[in-house]
């Protein structure tokens, strides 16, 4: 006995498209930055990506870049960077 899947076409636009691909970036700096515990080195203060890298252990250039993605996200305050 065969059976049979329907499979529907997703028809994506543009548009739709760029959300998708932006929800997918948005669940990888979260689960990043929770791997790294970059929440946890950059606390409640004022600190320099150097520092934070220090802290995670991290390149600093790459810390700093997921540092500047995290509000894009609304993960933190740019007062905090």
């Amino acid at each position: 006995m065969t059976q049979r899947h329907s499979k529907a076409l997703i028809e994506y636009t543009p548009e739709s498209f760029r959300e998708l691909l932006f929800g997918f970036q948005v669940s990888r700096v979260i689960l990043t930055a929770y791997e790294l515990e970059l929440f946890t080195a950059i606390g409640s203060s004022s600190v320099t990506s150097s520092q934070v890298a220090k802290k995670t252990r991290t390149n600093v250039k790459a810390t700093e870049r997921l540092r500047y993605s995290m509000p894009v996200v609304s993960l933190s305050s740019r007062s905090l960077l």
